[in-house]
């Protein structure tokens, strides 16, 4: 059971947990602000595995998931998606707070050195989706796509920053 709900390497909570977290939280209306969720990934981080190898990059891997949960304000769930993807559930948090948070973490993580076992320190940058419920989606999945598109328009727009969908439309839910 721990291991479906904990990411060995990082520590993170799994996919499962926090989907089951979202869908309390969605349901729950847990402020008026309601839902919010952060999908983030490291830029161009298989150059990181390529030249450090795979145990460098999980070095960076468990060092950004550090610095996530200690950032993370208390009814946060942080959680790693898989290979370099991590996603920040924040319940009771407005879009303007989310704008702020994602802000903050794109910003720390371009300017904090990671240090590897080797004692080398190195630079990475991250990309980042946001989208929230009710603003952007009115259900879990609609929450996933809306992020996930915001993620993937940061990435064309040239890495190292925040994506948000420009139109606003609330994604319908998936029938």
């Amino acid at each position: 059971e721990r291991l479906a709900a904990v990411d060995a390497l990082t520590g993170l909570a799994t996919r499962r947990v926090l989907d089951e977290a979202a869908k309390s939280a969605i349901s729950g209306a847990v402020s008026h602000e309601g839902t919010s969720l952060i999908l983030l990934d490291v830029d161009e981080f298989k150059s990181v595995n390529d030249r450090y190898g795979h145990p460098g990059g999980d070095e960076v891997l468990v060092q950004l998931a550090d610095y996530l949960v200690r950032s993370a304000r208390r009814d946060d769930v942080v959680s790693r998606l898989g290979g370099d993807e991590m996603a920040v559930l924040m319940p009771g948090c407005s879009s303007a707070s989310l704008q702020r948070r994602a802000e903050q973490i794109v910003a720390y993580v371009g300017t904090y050195p990671f240090v590897l076992h080797s004692g080398e320190e190195i630079r990475v940058s991250v990309s980042v989706g946001l989208a929230n419920v009710p603003a952007d989606a009115v259900d879990l999945q609609g929450l996933y796509v809306r992020a996930d598109q915001a993620l993937y328009e940061a990435k064309r727009s040239g890495r190292n920053r925040v994506g948000m969908l420009a139109d606003g439309t609330p994604q319908p839910p998936v029938e």
